[in-house]
């Protein structure tokens, strides 16, 4: 589910907007969940980090836009901000306050989508990620981050993580697509490694937190590739 906040104090824009996010959730069967804010001095006095993305306008009473994301950003650094504005000669100041866009009133349909997918393809790389692995009539919360590499066995899949092994039913293939976007990548038929944490890369292993695994002939020549594509240059 994708948190967005709508700071707006024009009740029309603001219903408009959330019209668009529902409409969008309709079209794309994606979970959103819509917090509205009248200005900024109410949006930010009692704000947690509890959103991927705002809207927001810049000229509100009590607190203006650019106000109140400056304030933001002294708590919350990582959320994504767009400035929805009639106002285009202040929009490029967003920048001073790392607004990832802005947007020109009035906003149609399209413009509005556009910018909001931007916007989660931002968070969904970059944000923390975690997953739920169920076993043994459990389940345990990992972040993604934490994961050296997954292997499989026996259809069980063991996740080698900072917190130690657990394991769950699943498929190896499912948990490469699901994973592909944080920066793992397929050396085996039987591993799945996080590129963050290789250290060393032969023709036939990888070292990954000191630990040898073996390269699959069928898997090496892509492996490589993006290995070489995540640490910025070509591997022989």
């Amino acid at each position: 589910m994708y948190r967005i906040a709508i700071v707006e104090d024009d009740y029309e824009s603001r219903n408009m907007f959330k019209e668009y996010v529902f409409r969008y959730q309709s079209e794309s069967g994606m979970q959103f969940r819509v917090s509205e804010f009248t200005n900024g001095l109410n949006f930010i006095s009692d704000y947690t980090a509890d959103f991927d993305v705002i809207f927001m306008d810049i000229d509100m009473p009590h607190m203006d836009g650019l106000r109140a994301a400056g304030e933001l950003r002294r708590v919350d650094q990582n959320v994504c901000l767009i400035f929805a504005t009639n106002m285009a000669q202040y929009a490029i100041r967003g920048y001073e306050v790392q607004a990832l866009d802005f947007i020109v009133k009035p906003v149609s349909y399209e413009i509005f989508i556009s910018k909001l997918e931007k916007a989660m393809q931002y968070q969904d790389r970059f944000r923390p990620k975690e997953i739920i692995i169920s076993s043994g009539g459990g389940m345990r919360r990992v972040m993604v981050q934490d994961i050296y590499y997954i292997e499989v066995r026996n259809h069980t899949l063991i996740y080698h993580t900072k917190g130690g092994e657990c394991s769950a039913r699943g498929s190896v293939t499912a948990m490469e697509k699901e994973l592909a976007q944080y920066d793992f990548a397929r050396c085996s038929n039987s591993y799945l490694v996080n590129l963050r944490y290789v250290t060393e890369a032969y023709n036939t292993e990888v070292v990954v937190n000191q630990e040898r695994i073996p390269i699959g002939p069928t898997k090496r020549k892509e492996f490589m590739k993006k290995l070489a594509e995540f640490m910025g240059e070509y591997i022989q």
